[in-house]
């Protein structure tokens, strides 16, 4: 990283491209995710990794700053392979399946990815998104939660009252491409994060404590049609449909009677998807003081083949498969049998082992 850049901490308000946020607020909704993300530079050092509590791979701040390869010497050179093709462009993303905290085979997902400038095209290094499949499994159909679900069938929806105006948001201490925020989980650089962000299996959104919207991420796939011109207006107006629904999520978050609302349902445009959707509390860890709501959107297909999505429903092992067809990921089951994922079927079934560079990577040797 340059050493022009300025390090501040994470008390620092950074404007994104997509929004004006306190650094620690954006680390605490990272946090509150389930699923779990690490950051290697284009250098090949550990640098960053989100403090996800319960997580399903250790990681240390003991071990930032030291090159992966040190960290797994008796597969480096399999992680050497996998991270020229990424440097190279050769290679976009990687997934493995592993066994959950459960042991059940196949629930655990991690995904490689290359991390590029998005301007430039230059390689920045290489980043995973980690998580527990399981906790899509009964996801399938459609969900609201009962206090919610009241409204559904109300004759009359009360009315909420709707501020139309617009608030500034607060003024931001340094843009995203000037800084590098020293986070107690590694040093990485605001724009590198964004791109991180941007590059993770999901979609999220953030409003303050005074519901104005504030932030969101950019993903290019996302479902959510957001808009930095609606920054400062409250979600209520944003959603005036559903503003009876909002005030309430919103209250119960305020008061503290809830942490989280969760909801799923097919793709509403028509297209093939099942969607879940999490809004959470955002408080602050030491006060418990309210700073806002987040929200995070998940296009749960793409983590299944369609016999996968069947499995899920019927409480299976869904196999898995690449994203964007790029490569052969492997699965790697409990007594070490690894297949590529294209071929894998449901626990218990045989495999083929292929070619690919990292066929003998297990995932569980690749977590700093």
């Amino acid at each position: 990283m340059s050493e022009e850049l300025k390090h501040v901490s994470p008390d620092a308000i950074i404007e994104f491209p997509t929004g004006t946020i306190k650094a620690s607020t954006l680390e605490l909704m990272l946090n509150k995710l389930p699923f779990e993300l690490g950051y290697c530079n284009e250098d090949n050092i550990f640098t960053w990794f989100s403090a996800k509590p319960d997580r399903l791979r250790p990681r240390r701040v003991k071990t930032l700053g030291e090159k992966v390869f040190d960290l797994h010497p008796h597969i480096a050179p399999k992680v050497r392979v996998l991270l020229d093709r990424f440097e190279k462009g050769e290679e976009q993303n990687w997934i493995l399946h592993f066994p959950n905290k459960e042991g059940k085979a196949g629930r655990g997902y991690k995904k490689f990815i290359a991390v590029r400038d998005i301007e430039t095209n230059e390689y920045l290094g290489s980043m995973d998104a980690t998580v527990d499949l399981a906790i899509f499994e009964d996801k399938a159909g459609k969900h609201t939660p009962e206090t919610i679900k009241r409204y559904e069938k109300a004759e009359e929806v009360p009315e909420v009252e709707i501020r139309q105006t617009q608030v500034e948001g607060p003024a931001a201490d340094y843009k995203s491409d000037e800084v590098i925020i020293d986070f107690e989980t590694g040093k990485i650089k605001a724009s590198t994060l964004d791109t991180i962000i941007r590059l993770c299996p999901f979609e999220m959104g953030f409003c303050d404590a005074e519901d104005n919207f504030r932030w969101y991420s950019n993903n290019p796939t996302r479902v959510h049609h957001r808009r930095t011109s609606a920054f400062g207006h409250s979600v209520l107006k944003l959603h005036p449909k559903v503003a009876h629904h909002v005030r309430v999520m919103l209250d119960d978050f305020k008061s503290g009677t809830k942490d989280e609302w969760a909801f799923w349902f097919p793709k509403r445009s028509g297209e093939a998807g099942q969607m879940y959707q999490k809004f959470m509390a955002v408080r602050d860890p030491e006060t418990n003081e309210y700073l806002g709501c987040m929200d995070i959107t998940v296009n749960i297909d793409q983590f299944f083949d369609e016999e996968g999505m069947e499995a899920m429903k019927e409480g299976a092992v869904p196999g898995g498969r690449p994203l964007d067809g790029s490569g052969a990921p492997y699965v790697a089951y409990p007594n070490g049998e690894k297949m590529p994922a294209r071929h894998s079927r449901r626990h218990g079934e045989a495999g083929h082992p292929g070619g690919h560079p990292g066929a003998d990577l297990h995932v569980e040797e690749m977590n700093p």
